[in-house]
Protein backbone atom coordinates (compact mmCIF):
# COMPACT_ATOMS: atom_id res chain seq x y z
CA UNK A 1 0.00 0.00 0.00
CA UNK A 2 0.82 3.54 -0.60
CA UNK A 3 0.41 4.33 2.86
CA UNK A 4 2.89 5.01 5.11
CA UNK A 5 3.22 2.63 7.71
CA UNK A 6 2.29 3.46 11.26
CA UNK A 7 1.21 0.77 13.28
CA UNK A 8 1.08 -2.37 12.42
CA UNK A 9 4.28 -1.40 14.96
CA UNK A 10 4.61 -5.40 14.97
CA UNK A 11 7.52 -7.41 15.62
CA UNK A 12 11.06 -7.06 14.53
CA UNK A 13 9.60 -7.97 11.09
CA UNK A 14 6.18 -7.19 10.81
CA UNK A 15 5.23 -3.54 11.85
CA UNK A 16 4.52 -2.17 8.72
CA UNK A 17 2.63 -4.50 6.61
CA UNK A 18 -0.73 -2.84 5.05
CA UNK A 19 -2.26 -1.65 8.05
CA UNK A 20 -0.65 1.64 8.66
CA UNK A 21 0.76 2.80 6.11
CA UNK A 22 0.40 7.16 6.03
CA UNK A 23 3.18 9.04 4.57
CA UNK A 24 6.34 7.31 3.68
CA UNK A 25 5.49 3.93 5.09
CA UNK A 26 8.23 2.70 7.61
CA UNK A 27 8.14 -0.19 9.34
CA UNK A 28 8.97 -1.20 13.51
CA UNK A 29 9.43 -3.52 15.02
CA UNK A 30 6.90 -4.21 18.18
CA UNK A 31 7.73 -7.02 20.28
CA UNK A 32 6.15 -4.90 22.93
CA UNK A 33 2.73 -3.05 23.36
CA UNK A 34 2.91 0.44 23.09
CA UNK A 35 0.75 3.21 24.34
CA UNK A 36 -0.52 5.96 22.19
CA UNK A 37 -0.11 9.90 23.10
CA UNK A 38 -3.86 9.66 24.03
CA UNK A 39 -6.37 6.86 24.66
CA UNK A 40 -7.71 6.16 21.09
CA UNK A 41 -11.22 5.91 23.01
CA UNK A 42 -10.94 9.36 24.81
CA UNK A 43 -12.78 11.34 22.10
CA UNK A 44 -15.75 11.30 19.78
CA UNK A 45 -16.95 12.78 17.22
CA UNK A 46 -20.43 12.67 18.95
CA UNK A 47 -22.10 11.78 15.32
CA UNK A 48 -23.11 7.75 14.10
CA UNK A 49 -22.12 6.55 11.07
CA UNK A 50 -24.25 4.17 8.78
CA UNK A 51 -26.96 2.29 10.16
CA UNK A 52 -24.79 -0.67 12.86
CA UNK A 53 -21.62 0.89 13.51
CA UNK A 54 -21.10 2.77 16.89
CA UNK A 55 -19.91 6.43 17.37
CA UNK A 56 -16.19 7.67 15.49
CA UNK A 57 -13.39 7.84 17.91
CA UNK A 58 -10.99 10.81 17.33
CA UNK A 59 -7.28 10.31 15.81
CA UNK A 60 -4.56 9.82 17.95
CA UNK A 61 -0.87 9.75 17.57
CA UNK A 62 0.69 10.77 14.27
CA UNK A 63 2.95 8.51 12.34
CA UNK A 64 4.01 5.12 14.32
CA UNK A 65 2.16 6.32 17.01
CA UNK A 66 -1.15 6.82 14.63
CA UNK A 67 -4.71 5.73 16.09
CA UNK A 68 -7.83 6.18 14.04
CA UNK A 69 -10.81 4.78 14.68
CA UNK A 70 -12.13 1.61 16.90
CA UNK A 71 -15.64 2.48 17.56
CA UNK A 72 -17.52 3.57 20.83
CA UNK A 73 -18.16 1.20 22.31
CA UNK A 74 -14.70 -0.34 21.57
CA UNK A 75 -14.89 -2.44 18.15
CA UNK A 76 -18.40 -1.29 16.93
CA UNK A 77 -16.52 -0.12 13.63
CA UNK A 78 -16.18 -3.35 12.28
CA UNK A 79 -19.87 -5.30 12.30
CA UNK A 80 -22.00 -8.25 10.48
CA UNK A 81 -23.68 -7.24 7.60
CA UNK A 82 -26.39 -9.14 5.30
CA UNK A 83 -25.72 -9.41 1.88
CA UNK A 84 -28.87 -7.44 0.94
CA UNK A 85 -27.04 -4.62 3.25
CA UNK A 86 -23.44 -4.96 0.86
CA UNK A 87 -24.22 -1.46 -1.14
CA UNK A 88 -25.75 0.18 2.01
CA UNK A 89 -21.76 0.89 3.28
CA UNK A 90 -18.68 2.15 1.91
CA UNK A 91 -15.93 -0.38 2.99
CA UNK A 92 -16.68 -4.06 2.82
CA UNK A 93 -15.16 -7.23 3.22
CA UNK A 94 -17.04 -10.38 1.74
CA UNK A 95 -15.60 -13.29 3.09
CA UNK A 96 -15.98 -16.27 0.73
CA UNK A 97 -15.89 -19.98 1.66
CA UNK A 98 -15.64 -21.24 -2.08
CA UNK A 99 -12.39 -23.17 -1.85
CA UNK A 100 -12.49 -24.27 1.97
CA UNK A 101 -13.35 -27.63 3.01
CA UNK A 102 -14.61 -27.37 6.94
CA UNK A 103 -16.39 -24.13 8.75
CA UNK A 104 -13.61 -21.47 9.36
CA UNK A 105 -13.73 -18.40 11.50
CA UNK A 106 -12.34 -14.94 10.74
CA UNK A 107 -11.07 -13.02 13.75
CA UNK A 108 -11.09 -9.31 13.15
CA UNK A 109 -9.34 -6.52 15.04
CA UNK A 110 -7.87 -3.50 15.63
CA UNK A 111 -5.04 -2.03 15.70
CA UNK A 112 -5.12 -0.26 18.76
CA UNK A 113 -7.04 -2.45 21.79
CA UNK A 114 -9.07 -0.68 24.13
CA UNK A 115 -6.89 0.25 26.33
CA UNK A 116 -4.99 2.78 23.76
CA UNK A 117 -2.18 0.20 23.06
CA UNK A 118 -1.14 -0.51 19.13
CA UNK A 119 -1.42 -4.10 20.55
CA UNK A 120 -4.66 -5.25 19.17
CA UNK A 121 -2.85 -8.21 17.72
CA UNK A 122 -2.01 -9.68 20.73
CA UNK A 123 -6.02 -9.30 22.03
CA UNK A 124 -7.97 -12.28 22.96
CA UNK A 125 -11.25 -11.14 22.46
CA UNK A 126 -12.17 -9.63 19.59
CA UNK A 127 -14.51 -6.49 17.97
CA UNK A 128 -15.85 -9.53 15.22
CA UNK A 129 -15.40 -12.86 14.74
CA UNK A 130 -17.48 -14.33 12.18
CA UNK A 131 -17.74 -17.94 10.92
CA UNK A 132 -18.00 -19.34 7.12
CA UNK A 133 -19.51 -22.46 6.23
CA UNK A 134 -18.34 -24.81 3.30
CA UNK A 135 -19.32 -22.93 0.02
CA UNK A 136 -21.02 -19.83 2.01
CA UNK A 137 -19.94 -16.29 2.38
CA UNK A 138 -20.49 -13.75 5.00
CA UNK A 139 -20.76 -10.04 4.62
CA UNK A 140 -18.42 -7.42 7.13
CA UNK A 141 -18.59 -3.62 7.19
CA UNK A 142 -15.97 -1.21 8.54
CA UNK A 143 -15.85 2.55 9.11
CA UNK A 144 -14.49 5.30 8.39
CA UNK A 145 -10.79 5.95 9.54
CA UNK A 146 -10.31 2.17 11.04
CA UNK A 147 -7.02 0.46 10.59
CA UNK A 148 -6.91 -3.14 11.70
CA UNK A 149 -6.69 -6.87 10.16
CA UNK A 150 -7.94 -10.46 10.04
CA UNK A 151 -6.70 -14.00 10.21
CA UNK A 152 -9.02 -16.94 9.17
CA UNK A 153 -8.63 -20.59 10.87
CA UNK A 154 -10.82 -23.99 10.73
CA UNK A 155 -13.00 -23.15 13.23
CA UNK A 156 -11.83 -26.67 15.05
CA UNK A 157 -8.52 -24.75 15.19
CA UNK A 158 -9.52 -21.66 16.53
CA UNK A 159 -7.19 -18.42 16.47
CA UNK A 160 -3.56 -19.17 15.71
CA UNK A 161 -1.29 -17.66 18.22
CA UNK A 162 2.84 -17.20 19.52
CA UNK A 163 3.52 -19.92 22.27
CA UNK A 164 5.86 -17.58 23.03
CA UNK A 165 4.37 -14.02 23.67
CA UNK A 166 0.97 -14.51 22.36
CA UNK A 167 0.91 -12.64 19.04
CA UNK A 168 -1.99 -13.79 16.52
CA UNK A 169 -0.18 -16.23 13.69
CA UNK A 170 -0.78 -17.24 10.51
CA UNK A 171 -1.34 -14.71 7.10
CA UNK A 172 -2.98 -11.57 7.98
CA UNK A 173 -5.71 -9.43 5.87
CA UNK A 174 -4.62 -5.81 7.06
CA UNK A 175 -6.54 -3.31 5.64
CA UNK A 176 -6.52 0.78 6.68
CA UNK A 177 -9.57 2.27 5.85
CA UNK A 178 -10.35 5.78 4.47
CA UNK A 179 -7.31 7.30 6.84
CA UNK A 180 -7.75 10.50 7.57
CA UNK A 181 -4.31 11.73 7.65
CA UNK A 182 -3.49 10.56 3.91
CA UNK A 183 -6.29 12.00 2.85
CA UNK A 184 -8.63 9.16 2.54
CA UNK A 185 -6.64 6.60 1.02
CA UNK A 186 -7.21 3.15 1.63
CA UNK A 187 -5.05 -0.02 1.61
CA UNK A 188 -4.91 -4.05 1.94
CA UNK A 189 -2.62 -6.48 1.83
CA UNK A 190 -2.02 -10.26 2.66
CA UNK A 191 0.86 -10.49 5.04
CA UNK A 192 3.34 -13.52 6.50
CA UNK A 193 5.07 -11.10 8.47
CA UNK A 194 4.17 -12.55 11.80
CA UNK A 195 4.44 -15.82 10.64
CA UNK A 196 7.86 -15.49 9.10
CA UNK A 197 9.18 -13.70 12.51
CA UNK A 198 7.87 -16.99 14.55
CA UNK A 199 9.28 -19.37 12.13
CA UNK A 200 5.88 -20.87 11.29
CA UNK A 201 4.14 -20.67 8.06
CA UNK A 202 2.06 -24.02 7.62
CA UNK A 203 -1.27 -21.89 7.56
CA UNK A 204 -4.42 -21.78 5.42
CA UNK A 205 -3.92 -19.28 1.78
CA UNK A 206 -5.61 -15.69 1.98
CA UNK A 207 -6.44 -13.84 -1.14
CA UNK A 208 -7.36 -10.36 -1.12
CA UNK A 209 -8.93 -8.53 -3.91
CA UNK A 210 -10.84 -4.99 -4.60
CA UNK A 211 -10.62 -1.91 -7.23
CA UNK A 212 -9.29 -4.55 -9.59
CA UNK A 213 -5.92 -4.73 -7.13
CA UNK A 214 -5.13 -8.39 -5.58
CA UNK A 215 -3.50 -9.49 -3.03
CA UNK A 216 -2.78 -13.19 -2.05
CA UNK A 217 -0.75 -16.32 -0.14
CA UNK A 218 -1.36 -19.24 -1.14
CA UNK A 219 -1.72 -22.34 1.34
CA UNK A 220 1.33 -23.18 3.46
CA UNK A 221 3.43 -19.98 2.14
CA UNK A 222 3.48 -22.11 -1.30
CA UNK A 223 3.78 -18.52 -3.54
CA UNK A 224 2.40 -14.72 -3.08
CA UNK A 225 1.36 -11.76 -5.02
CA UNK A 226 1.32 -8.34 -4.07
CA UNK A 227 1.94 -9.45 -0.89
CA UNK A 228 4.43 -9.67 2.59
CA UNK A 229 5.86 -12.78 2.00
CA UNK A 230 9.45 -12.60 2.80
CA UNK A 231 11.14 -10.99 5.74
CA UNK A 232 13.52 -8.63 3.68
CA UNK A 233 10.12 -6.96 2.43
CA UNK A 234 9.50 -5.69 6.77
CA UNK A 235 10.51 -2.32 5.20
CA UNK A 236 9.20 -2.36 1.48
CA UNK A 237 6.07 0.48 0.92
CA UNK A 238 3.64 -0.13 -1.61
CA UNK A 239 3.01 -3.95 -1.23
CA UNK A 240 -0.53 -4.70 -1.62
CA UNK A 241 -3.85 -2.64 -2.62
CA UNK A 242 -3.49 1.21 -2.82
CA UNK A 243 -7.15 2.67 -3.63
CA UNK A 244 -7.96 6.63 -4.10
CA UNK A 245 -10.65 7.78 -1.90
CA UNK A 246 -13.76 6.17 -1.95
CA UNK A 247 -15.89 2.95 -1.63
CA UNK A 248 -13.98 -0.20 -1.80
CA UNK A 249 -15.78 -3.79 -1.45
CA UNK A 250 -12.77 -6.55 -0.53
CA UNK A 251 -13.14 -10.06 -0.95
CA UNK A 252 -11.14 -12.43 0.98
CA UNK A 253 -10.85 -15.89 -0.43
CA UNK A 254 -9.98 -18.55 2.73
CA UNK A 255 -7.80 -21.50 1.95
CA UNK A 256 -6.59 -19.86 -0.90
CA UNK A 257 -4.14 -22.14 -3.44
CA UNK A 258 -4.01 -20.59 -6.46
CA UNK A 259 -7.55 -21.35 -7.75
CA UNK A 260 -9.15 -19.27 -10.40
CA UNK A 261 -10.65 -15.80 -8.51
Amino acid sequence: MQIKNTIVLLTALLAGSATARLHGHERRSHHEKREVAATATAESTATTTSSGFGGVTSPSGTGDTYCGNVGIPYGSNIIEITEDELDSYNWTVTLDGSFILQEYTAYFWNNCNEEGELAGFFDTTFPLTVTIGVGEKSYVAIDVDSQGAFVTSPTSVGVPRSTTDGIIMGFWGEFNIDTTINDGWSGFDVSALVALDNGKTDYPGLALTGDGQTSYITNSLGSAYNAYSETSEASTGGIGGNVVPGKLALTAYMAYNGQSI
